[in-house]
This record gives structure tokens, sequence and C-alpha cells, in this order.
């Protein structure tokens, strides 16, 4: 089994002496945690590591039964019965709302409302509008994106749940961009913003080389949905502002602002000759523009 003699980070370089007290306490703490079993399932699983230059080969077997027993163990570590009871309430009345829709297209704004407007109800019972905010926004996060919140809340509570009607769901008449909103709004509700705002900026990059292109487009809906996780979870107080304000009749413009005339689909000779590289005056104003925007929605206000 690998073990790590020494690292080097650019021009830092650390001594497997002093690495493996650090991950000796890293695995006594999982084995506390219940989870002795699933980790030496995990080693197990890896049969070979072979360093070449440049690259490192890894061999493993993966068990579908190995996946299934790590799974678990880590949903009921991970998530609480709390959590698994509100996931469950937001999916049902995500379910519900898509069984309303006429036709097969909506906006998001059409989910938002009365999703929120729930959680502005059950703060009322529960005095945690920070949990049920992250809770809505995890479920419409897997809704968007076509997942069931099932694999999160485990197969006993998922027996309660109503499965949503499949429905295309747009912002500013875009299918692509709900994801782009939702998944960075995720991504904070469950860590932090800085995560989102770099894992979005990298994923355009990359597709500026050969894949769809770097869209300023898609960078103002992950930061849209990067303010709307901050503001939603900052606290108690603008928890239950954003639950009053999202629970409304408000349409997209309350949360998401215009796309109009924002560069995209530019492959990377393209963004090279109009911006350079990130930290271009060129690439500073068209951010300060998307931030702008941001800034004038109502709800960011």
């Amino acid at each position: 089994k690998p073990v790590i003699h020494q690292l080097d980070i650019g021009s830092i370089r650390l001594r497997g002496v002093f690495l493996q007290p650090a991950l000796s306490f890293m695995g006594a703490t999982a084995r506390n945690l219940g989870l002795a079993q699933e980790i030496d399932l995990m080693f197990d699983a890896v049969k070979d590591v072979q360093f070449k230059p440049g690259q490192m080969v890894l061999v493993y077997e993966w068990r579908s039964d190995v996946s299934g027993k790590i799974v678990e163990k880590g949903r009921s570590i991970l998530i609480s019965d709390q959590d698994r009871e509100r996931l469950l309430a937001y999916n049902n009345e995500i379910a519900r709302t898509s069984g309303q829709i006429n036709g097969k297209t909506a906006s998001l704004a059409a989910f938002t409302a009365p999703v929120f407007n729930l959680a502005q109800q059950r703060s009322r019972d529960n005095d945690d509008p920070v949990a049920e905010n992250r809770a809505a926004i995890l479920a419409l996060t897997m809704f968007i994106n076509g997942r069931t919140v099932k694999t999160l809340v485990g197969s006993k509570a998922g027996q309660e749940l109503r499965r949503p009607e499949q429905i295309k769901i747009t912002l500013r008449g875009r299918t692509d961009l709900p994801k782009h909103f939702m998944i960075s709004a995720a991504l904070v509700a469950l860590a932090e913003s800085r995560l989102s705002n770099v894992v979005g900026l990298f994923k355009e990059l990359a597709d500026s080389v050969g894949g769809s292109g770097f869209s300023f487009i898609d960078l103002l809906a992950d930061r849209a949905g990067v303010r709307f996780a901050e503001m939603s979870t900052a606290s108690g107080e603008k928890a239950l502002r954003v639950q009053r304000k999202m629970g409304g009749s408000a349409g997209e413009a309350l949360f998401m602002p215009t796309i109009a005339d924002l560069n995209e689909g530019m492959m990377q000779k393209t963004f090279k000759q109009r911006y350079r590289d990130v930290d271009s005056a060129a690439y500073r104003a068209e951010k300060q523009e998307i931030e702008r925007r941001i800034d004038a929605c109502a709800l960011y206000r």
C-alpha cells in the first residue's frame, strides 16, 4: 500500500516523518466515527500503485457492495434525522408543484416561490431558518440536475418520497443557467463561497479549450447563485428575509440579473485576444459589470 516518504508542493518540501502523524490522526478520527470497516474496504480495493515520470498509475478493483456500504455509513454520519425530514418535505413540495405545471418547461421561479414559502412556514415551527434554506437549496439543486434526494435520505426514508414530474427548468430563457445557479448555491450552502467561485471560473476556462467556450453569462449565473446562498444562510435574520421575498410571487429578476450583452462561447484563442487572462483590466471590467448587475437585483440590495 502507498506510503508517503516526501511531498513537494512548489518550493515547500514535507518529509513523510512529519506527515505520518497527521495521517494517523485522520485515520484514528475516522475509525472513532465507526468507519473502520469502510476504510479497510477502500484500501483493500487498491491493488497497485506505480510512479512513472510525470504520472501515477493506480490500479483498483471496485465493487458495488463496497460502494453501497460506504455510502450508507457516510449518509448516517453526515445527514441528521432533521435534515432528512427537511429534504423529504422540500422534495415533496417540488413534486407537488411539478404536477401543477402546464407543459414541459417552467421557470426556476415557479419552484423557488412555493419552496421558500414552505421554508418560511417551517421556520415558524422550528426556529432554524438557515437549516431550512440550506435543505431547500439542496433539494432544488438535486431536482434541477435530475437527481433524487433518495440517495441522501436513504431507502427507508425514501419510501415517503414523491417523484417530481420531468420538466425542463429555465432561467432567463435558458436551460443551462438554472444548473449553474443552483449548483453554485449548493456549494456555498454546504461549504463556502470561495470554493464555488473557483469551481465556476475553472469550469469556464476549461470550456474555452475545446469545450463550449468561455461564457460570462455562465459566470453571472454562478456568482448570482453564490450571492443567493450567502444571503440565504448568513444569519437567521437574512434567512428569513430571503424566505419572505422568495416566497412571494416575484419573478426571476428578483434573484437573477439580465444576461444581455455579455460575451460567451469564446474559445481559448478568442479569449486571449480579448482579455489576455483573468488578471487583465478588460477581464476585471467584465467581472465588475457582473457584480453591478447582481447588486441591482432586489434580493441582494
